[in-house]
């Protein structure tokens, strides 16, 4: 064997080595690494799709709780008591739900109560409403 030969048999050799030693080490090592990253990518994804969930249904609780009692509003409708639109209605529970307007009409079309506020201040202003206009009568 020529001494190129025998060196290039060496060159060889060595890279040989430092594939089956090193390189499969470092796949495995750098797979570990990426799978970690991966990891806290899928962690922190689940724990921001799990806040926004409750988000929403807090959200969703927040206006059921609100406009659940409709026996009420009915009862308001027959009896037309104005302590119930003061304490259902205010600006401030306006406001909170994203609201600036609310109007209670009987099937006849009659408005019986509506508020219409600004959101900046929350202050009120009046709006005329034709309620024949905007609703016909036996509206459902």
């Amino acid at each position: 064997m020529s001494p190129w030969q025998r060196a290039y048999f060496w060159i060889l050799l060595v890279n040989a080595v430092i594939y089956l030693l090193f390189i499969p080490g470092f796949l495995f090592y750098s797979h570990l690494s990426f799978r970690s990253i991966e990891a806290g990518w899928v962690r922190n994804n689940l724990v921001h799709s799990r806040q926004l969930v409750q988000k929403d249904i807090q959200e969703i609780t927040k206006i059921a709780e609100d406009y659940s009692n409709w026996t009420d509003t009915y009862d308001f409708v027959e009896n037309q008591d104005p302590v119930f639109c003061e304490e259902n209605f205010s600006s401030a529970g306006l406001q909170n739900l994203g609201m600036n307007f609310v109007a209670i009409t009987n099937i006849s079309g009659q408005v019986l109560f509506s508020k219409t506020i600004k959101f900046v201040g929350a202050e009120t202003f009046d709006l005329q409403i034709d309620a024949q206009n905007l609703l016909k009568p036996n509206f459902h």
